[in-house]
């Protein structure tokens, strides 16, 4: 059960189920974006908040935004933490990136999880290409790379270039929506 009653009222009133176990289960996000001056409010009263999706019930398709991460989180369900957990993981990468901080695949694993990898795969960002006639799995190399406790320098090359080549676009690309709006 929600801490938050502003947000179990919100839960329950827009969901076909009443008990908040399954309720819960009808929310999906479909939408998040950073507010990096924290001037947004969620649905639940908290002010100050510096993540905001919208969740959208898969059943009657009613839309709550924007909701901050800690009250996704108090749905407890595993699918929608992992969400959460790679959009913020891509909130660092983007926030890294935009305060022209160079990128290093191995001394910056704390901006990437595998997650955040299969992510980037999933938006097409790491796909298999053809490269000097042979096809190059950017995903999993990066999945590889990822889970090495050390890299050859062959590797870390390779790693720095689907960064520049493949990576950083995708971030630009991004960081122009996202400015934008």
């Amino acid at each position: 059960m929600a801490k938050n009653y502003n947000l179990f009222n919100s839960i329950i009133e827009n969901s076909i189920s009443n008990i908040w176990e399954y309720a819960v289960l009808e929310w999906d996000i479909v939408g998040f974006e950073e507010d990096r001056r924290r001037q947004s409010k969620c649905i639940c009263g908290k002010e100050k908040i510096k993540y905001l999706y919208d969740i959208k019930n898969v059943h009657n398709y009613k839309l709550l935004t924007p909701i901050g991460s800690s009250c996704i989180k108090e749905f407890e369900v595993k699918e929608l933490k992992d969400k959460i957990n790679v959009y913020e993981k891509l909130f660092k990468l983007l926030n890294h990136y935009e305060d022209n901080k160079y990128i290093h695949f191995k001394d910056d694993k704390k901006l990437f999880s595998r997650n955040l990898i299969n992510y980037l795969a999933e938006q097409e960002v790491l796909k298999t290409e053809e490269y000097n006639g042979k096809l190059i799995n950017y995903h999993k190399a990066l999945l590889t790379f990822y889970n090495a406790r050390t890299l050859t320098h062959k590797q870390s090359s390779f790693a720095t270039a689907i960064i520049i080549n493949k990576v950083i676009p995708y971030l630009e690309q991004e960081l122009k929506i996202r400015n934008i709006d």
